[in-house]
């Protein structure tokens, strides 16, 4: 994209539109692409895990020391670092699998470490269990 400016430098009017019509463009794309990613993390996190499932997911919630910072009864999790599993009506599983892979505060990042199936599977057991 072209920036327009005067001979002096300064931004003209159509550089200044053009700037403001890509920012306006960028937040649009992203909200008409966010509900089918949303219907989809949704859809899966509906979907009942076996009781293997459940157990390789508990298995691994116990293996990388969740329920160190985490409290989630269902997998012996009674942790106070961290956000509480249990009751906790705001969680799902986009933002599961988002913490999970990237990490944020003094949530370490396990992206590399467990593999996305696993990933997606241990948010689809939190989601599914927390009481």
């Amino acid at each position: 994209m072209a920036f327009e400016t005067t001979a002096s430098g300064k931004w003209t009017r159509a550089g200044i539109a053009a700037i403001a019509l890509g920012a306006l463009g960028v937040p649009a794309i992203g909200a008409l692409a966010m509900p089918a990613e949303e219907a989809a993390a949704t859809a899966s996190a509906d979907a009942p895990l076996t009781e293997e499932q459940k157990a390789e997911s508990k298995a691994l919630f116990s293996q990388f020391a969740c329920g160190s910072c985490h409290a989630l009864a269902e997998a012996g999790g009674t942790g106070h670092i961290g956000p509480e599993f249990d009751g906790n009506e705001g969680l799902d599983k986009a933002y599961i699998v988002n913490i999970v892979n990237n990490g944020q505060g003094a949530m370490p990042s396990f992206g590399g470490m467990i593999d996305e199936a696993q990933i997606d599977q241990l948010a689809t057991y939190i989601v599914q269990v927390k009481k």
